[in-house]
């Protein structure tokens, strides 16, 4: 993520959270794992909503 990106970020990863339950194809699952991951370990970057929102995206995407 480039900096002053992150408020396009939470916009994003909200709509992706809206339909991430319905995801089947394993590539896009990881990808977005990915992008998960980089949030959460981007340090003072993200807004603790983006962090929060990449945690729960994890949540849906490893329990689908």
């Amino acid at each position: 993520m480039h900096a002053r990106a992150w408020p396009e970020a939470e916009l994003v990863v909200v709509d992706v959270m809206a339909q991430a339950s319905e995801i089947a194809s394993a590539r896009t699952t990881n990808l977005l794992l990915r992008v998960a991951d980089r949030i959460e370990h981007a340090g003072t970057g993200p807004t603790s909503t983006l962090s929060d929102s990449a945690q729960e995206l994890r949540r849906t995407l490893t329990c689908a």
